[in-house]
């Protein structure tokens, strides 16, 4: 898939894995942006789906939206911690590649566990 979105793009910094010598500013460069319209797509969705108002936002909905973003940082912070603390090597780097994701996975699950509970307490009542 690579291949086929190989295009011309403006880099401030490349350097190349293998070239030890190739530390380039401001150049243009020929690149596959899969990464980065995936990256800009998980974002930018996560954004969308976790700070969308819902139908009926009241205080109450902002109240666990708030709470359910401070839970989120917590958790994300406290597996970084930890992550840096165990991990080593590629798979920390994996690791801090993903993070850029799980503070919103977090936020947003969290977020719609609580309204889901909300709700089934609701028609309970």
């Amino acid at each position: 898939m690579d291949e086929y979105l190989n295009v011309s793009v403006f880099a401030i910094y490349n350097d190349e894995i293998f070239d030890q010598d190739s530390h380039h500013f401001f150049q243009i460069i020929k690149n596959s942006i899969t990464d980065e319209i995936l990256t800009f797509c998980l974002i930018i969705g996560g954004l969308l789906v976790g700070f969308s108002k819902l139908k009926n936002e009241d205080e109450y909905i902002a109240k666990i939206r708030y709470e359910s973003l401070v839970w989120a940082t917590y958790v994300n912070y406290g597996l970084i911690l930890l992550f840096t603390a165990f991990m080593y090597g590629i798979s920390f780097l994996n690791v801090l590649f993903y993070n850029t994701f799980t503070l919103l996975f977090f936020f947003i699950i969290r977020f719609h566990y609580m309204i889901y509970k909300l709700n089934k307490t609701n028609h309970e009542e």
